[in-house]
Formats: structure tokens, sequence, C-alpha cells
């Protein structure tokens, strides 16, 4: 999400153990300068507005992940 005026990104993820393991590895970049990051979800209705609030774009990346297991396989397939 991008914040009206083009401050910076704003960045919603649960980091579910499901996809990114017990602890992710990697994501030192979500302390970079312009990056507002919070560990939640956005499944409610609450936690939604309070991300949308002041922004003007979204953009949604997410995996539905397979009930089996680790999504881990399918990272870098995206192009």
């Amino acid at each position: 999400m991008r914040e009206r005026g083009g401050g910076g990104s704003r960045i919603r993820d649960s980091l579910s153990p499901q996809i990114h393991g017990d602890r992710p590895v990697g994501l030192d970049w979500l302390d970079g300068p312009g990056i507002e990051f919070r560990r939640e979800s956005v499944r409610t209705e609450k936690a939604l507005r309070s991300a949308l609030e002041g922004v003007d774009t979204v953009i949604h990346l997410a995996l539905r992940p397979e009930p089996a297991g680790p999504c881990q396989r399918w990272y870098g397939r995206i192009p």
C-alpha cells in the first residue's frame, strides 16, 4: 500500500508459519526507509480499515497456501 502523496509503502503481513516457516528470514529490507511494516493479518474489517487509512493505492500480493504444508517451493517462480 502506498500512502497518499507518495510518502512510502505500508506493508501488512501475518508472516504465517505455514508459508514463511517458524522463523522468517531475509526480511531485513522491511526496516528500510519509507517502509512501514506491521506483522498482522488484515482479515478483519477493523484491521483492514486501519491498514487502508490514508492510502490511495493497494497492491495485494499473496499466495493461497496449500493445505498440506509450506509453500516455499513457489518462491522464485514468479518473475
